[in-house]
């Protein structure tokens, strides 16, 4: 059977100023902006520093001490500087790095990226989960109905500090899905990978209630983790949401699903990940996109 939802999908076709702010049902700066440095912030007790954006805006988020993880349609382009801050504050201290080079993992929307040197200790490394899982197996998984972080822009700031979270429950998974667009390191224009989705329940029975997240164009890229303990764990890279479905959905690539592929590239460089099994649940979430475009998911 194939679905056939609209998507709008991140793409390089928009600049920076049109990039959309990660919606909420009701967003409150303090709760959910990050640089507003205040104890309110739903991510106050996480280390967020290894979540960056580059000088054209785009997503960052550190696996290893030179390596990165994004989305192909939305990623850095080598040379670009990559700015990450140390902790909350806007004004506090920042590292700077630059892309260096930027590896397609196979036909997905992933991107690896390197930095010219490592940003150092003060600066976060994220452990990926590493408990995989299929459209067939989901509703058993440690993923099913997990609340989740998720990663977005904010309204205001510079570009490096545009910096949003909000919450969602995961809720689907679809294998092979199919998301046509634009790329920004090479091969096919369409991503083909495995989707971790989470509804849009704003203002619904299931929703969250102030957190409640849906992606908008200015996400791509971002990741979305869920937690153990005050640990955050890469479990997805946001890519594309819906339009026109009951409800529309936000979706991820699914990280765990592409270990090996990214530790070959990463050991390829003489680093290593550091894999993270998730724990059963008490809840879980993801995100993704911006251009009208067709969806497909193949489901097998």
């Amino acid at each position: 059977m194939t679905l056939h939802p609209t998507i709008i999908f991140l793409s390089l076709l928009f600049s920076q100023a049109s990039f959309g702010a990660l919606s909420l049902e009701n967003h409150q700066a303090n709760q959910h902006d990050r640089f507003n440095n205040n104890p309110a912030f739903i991510g106050a007790a996480h280390d967020w520093s290894g979540v960056a954006r580059s000088s054209n805006g785009r997503w960052v988020t550190m696996i290893s001490s030179t390596y990165f993880i994004t989305a192909n349609h939305a990623a850095p382009a080598v040379g670009n500087s990559v700015i990450f801050h140390e902790d909350n504050n806007a004004a506090g201290t920042t590292v700077t790095r630059t892309v260096s080079e930027r590896t397609r993992v196979g036909g997905t929307d992933l991107v690896i990226g390197r930095l010219n040197s490592a940003p150092g200790a003060t600066i976060a490394i994220y452990g990926l989960a590493s408990n995989t899982t299929n459209q067939a197996n989901f509703a058993s998984s440690a993923y099913s109905d997990r609340t989740a972080f998720i990663v977005g822009k904010a309204s205001s700031g510079s570009l490096t500090t545009e910096f949003r979270v909000g919450r969602n429950v995961l809720d689907g998974f679809y294998n092979d899905a199919e998301v046509p667009g634009t790329q920004t390191v090479s091969g096919s224009l369409t991503g083909i990978g495995d989707a971790l989705t989470f509804d849009d329940d704003r203002n619904t029975a299931e929703s969250l209630g102030d957190d409640e997240a849906f992606l908008q164009s200015g996400d791509s890229g971002a990741p979305l983790f869920v937690t153990s303990d005050d640990d955050l764990i890469l479990t997805g890279i946001n890519w594309f949401i819906t339009s026109g479905e009951n409800p529309n959905f936000s979706g991820t690539t699914f990280t765990p699903n592409y270990i090996s592929e990214i530790e070959s590239i990463v050991s390829a460089g003489g680093e290593s990940l550091t894999l993270v099994s998730v724990p059963e649940p008490s809840g879980l979430i993801l995100l993704g996109l911006s251009s009208i475009i067709s969806l497909l998911y193949r489901r097998r």
